[in-house]
């Protein structure tokens, strides 16, 4: 299976190669550095967060985001609970999908899709369809491909909540929708290939 995984990726390096850009000047990570990174974000072994102008970030891997100034990721359980519990009338699938993300609970990614679905109101072909403009976007502002060198779990967290509160809010100064299908499903890429990364080593 591994080898399956090992042509794909060279498939991919040699349909879509990455760019040479400002951003792209980190090296290349490893499959254990880019866990490191995803799981406990920027560490002294991969570097501190730097800044990248006024209100974008680097990481250590070389992807670029714009900052953020909230943390939800550092909610103490209770007060999650608390407050996700009644607050922006979050029904079922909301809250499951935050607690999803605040690493609360665990459900497969086919699960975790049809409670995105069910919040953003539509199927998974749109699914798909929301997932490619929040990609376009990416590309048009960041590079081709700049997620893809890696991202830290708590920053996608932030990204998806905010985007989540906002769209229960029926706050409509962006595609909140595409935003946060494209965070929750990031977190389910780099999950996903972190496990079979394990996999391939037992």
């Amino acid at each position: 299976m591994s080898k399956v995984f090992d042509d794909m990726d060279r498939l991919a390096a040699a349909r879509f190669p990455i760019p040479e850009t400002e951003t792209s000047k980190a090296r290349v990570l490893s499959a254990e550095e880019l866990e490191k990174l995803f799981n406990h974000g920027a560490t002294e072994a991969l570097s501190p967060i730097e800044p990248l102008h006024n209100n974008r970030e680097t990481f250590a891997s070389g992807a670029v985001r714009n900052k953020v100034d909230y943390r939800y990721d550092l909610m103490s359980p209770m007060v999650a609970d608390l407050l996700l519990a009644d607050s922006l009338h979050m029904t079922t699938p909301r809250q499951e999908l935050a607690l999803y993300l605040l690493g609360k609970n665990e459900h497969s990614p086919a699960v975790i899709s049809e409670y995105l679905a069910d919040v953003v109101g539509t199927n998974r072909p749109t699914l798909a369809h929301l997932y490619a403009q929040a990609l376009h976007e990416g590309a048009s502002k960041y590079g081709e491909r700049n997620w893809e060198k890696g991202l830290p779990k708590s920053n996608l967290i932030n990204h998806a909540l905010h985007h989540l509160f906002k769209l229960v809010e029926g706050d409509t100064s962006e595609n909140h929708a595409s935003h946060l299908v494209w965070n929750v499903m990031t977190i389910i890429h780099f999950r996903e290939v972190n496990a079979r990364a394990k996999e391939d080593t037992v």
